[in-house]
């Protein structure tokens, strides 16, 4: 993450694949304190694996000692000095030059940064108030806020330096992207039709393993507490598959039922459909939109994949689609 150092004030500031610096503080992604400093002075650009600088100033830009061209755009590398509006203005540090990269800054020194990756679960994984997720076909950062019963309470698009609050930890939502994208454009991102799950279940069905297969590649996601939630989900779709129900109305589970089932409350079922869904978003990045990866509906819900096997043993005992039963070989 490229980080630009106030020297004199000691203060970092995140930048952005455009990031503006000058005086007018509504216009500006970083604020100069300088009244030689134009309104909007100097403009940090991430283009073709590199950062740019380009001067925007009637005063001047200065870089490593000298002052650039008027209106000219140079490579900036870290450890670079920099003043904006004279020489003798306070000395400025391109003290990072890795890529953008899009954050949650804690807003407190005891509230640690957080680096917002496909799938995230705040405040922590044992007591979520909100999810965070990419939606790729959008281009944008989804946020999701909870019940007390761990069910989705609200949607909303994340935008570039609101305010997250969970109890008394608040964090300001930091996007490297300068604009907020929302319409769809052209990813690789599927649905999980997409996907095929299969599960390997140990004889006494304490151990669950379970591997996604995309496309020609085969990701091992080991064993897991909650791959077999997601199995009890699949094997009550198929065994309604096998009695001849439809695909829409196949596999609903009253969730008093599945809580009974797997002897857990439903706040902690719902926890394992959190880190299910953040291990499959993790393991396959921009591949796969796992939102429905256990569909929800009024009191009850159902597997959302609707390609499995379940091994128990060394057994085929369960798959779906049916019709590819009798061809199925090990993988």
């Amino acid at each position: 993450m490229a980080l630009l150092l106030d020297t004199a004030r000691s203060q970092t500031h995140p930048i952005r694949v455009h990031h503006v610096v000058g005086r007018d503080i509504n216009s500006v992604d970083t604020a100069l304190p300088s009244q030689r400093a134009s309104r909007l002075h100097a403009s940090f650009i991430w283009a073709d694996q590199r950062w740019m600088i380009k001067d925007l100033s009637r005063n001047g830009t200065w870089l490593r000692g000298k002052r650039m061209p008027s209106g000219a755009s140079l490579p900036i590398s870290a450890g670079d000095e920099l003043r904006f509006g004279g020489s003798d203005d306070g000395v400025w540090r391109f003290v990072d030059d890795a890529p953008p990269q899009s954050l949650l800054l804690g807003l407190s020194s005891q509230t640690e940064d957080m680096e917002l990756s496909s799938f995230l679960i705040l405040p922590n994984e044992d007591e979520p108030t909100h999810i965070i997720s990419f939606q790729a076909q959008q281009a944008c950062w989804m946020c999701q806020e909870l019940d007390e019963r761990l069910q989705p309470a609200s949607e909303s698009v994340l935008k570039h330096g609101e305010i997250i609050t969970c109890g008394d930890t608040r964090w300001r939502v930091f996007l490297a992207d300068s604009t907020d994208v929302t319409e769809v454009v052209d990813v690789d991102e599927g649905g999980l039709e997409d996907l095929e799950f299969v599960f390997d279940l140990s004889l006494d069905e304490e151990n669950t393993a379970l591997k996604l297969n995309h496309d020609s590649r085969s990701v091992n996601l080991g064993e897991r507490s909650h791959h077999y939630l997601l199995l009890h989900l699949a094997r009550q779709r198929a065994l309604e598959a096998m009695d001849g129900l439809d695909a829409k109305n196949q596999g609903w589970l009253d969730t008093e039922q599945l809580a009974k089932d797997l002897g857990v409350e439903m706040t902690h079922i719902n926890i394992m459909i959190f880190r299910a869904r953040k291990q499959i978003a993790q393991a396959l990045v921009g591949k796969v939109n796992s939102e429905f990866l256990v569909e929800r509906g009024r009191g009850r819900v159902r597997c959302g994949f609707p390609r499995f096997r379940i091994y128990k043993g060394e057994e085929l005992t369960y798959r779906l689609p049916l019709a590819e039963a009798a061809s199925a070989q090990d993988t």
